[in-house]
């Protein structure tokens, strides 16, 4: 058991490097055959200047987490970083779930009635999704288990 726990953070930091990955270049959104993938709704191409907010704060809780679960691997001796991993991871996860409608609001309220009902959450938010809450779930285990190791 003390080999699975101690590969759980590294697990999740790679769980977390492959949401990442997957969630820029897969098709985030679709529309009447068209996708856009990650990177285009977070970077839109028509205003450069414009960050979309929430699926920006999406990958940087992702890569929060994913970094603070490497580091947690590579120097065990600070177990606290891992509740604030496993958080950070376990949003990411459900703030992949919602991309449609952080994007849709993003557009402006005018067009986000319109544009909820004719977009559709695409592959690679799910998948990101489901990464990211695996790599969350992960992080809270090893958090489980260092504190009753503790005991």
């Amino acid at each position: 058991m003390d080999k699975i726990k101690k590969y759980l953070p590294l697990g999740a930091a790679a769980c977390a490097a492959l949401a990442l990955i997957l969630g820029l270049a897969l098709p985030a959104l679709k529309s009447y055959g068209e996708t856009m993938s990650g990177w285009e709704t977070v970077f839109p191409a028509e205003i450069m200047a414009i960050i979309t907010t929430m699926p920006f704060l999406t990958l940087v809780l992702l890569i929060v987490g994913g970094i603070l679960s490497a580091y947690v691997y590579l120097k065990p001796s600070k177990p606290t970083l891992i509740y604030v991993a496993a958080g950070c991871l376990a949003l990411a996860g459900i703030f992949f779930f919602c991309w449609k409608p952080f994007y849709c609001n993003a557009a402006g309220q005018e067009y986000a009635k319109e544009m909820m009902e004719i977009i559709d959450l695409g592959i690679g938010c799910i998948l990101a999704g489901i990464l990211s809450l695996l790599a969350g779930g992960a992080t809270a285990i090893y958090a489980y288990l260092s504190t009753k190791s503790n005991e």
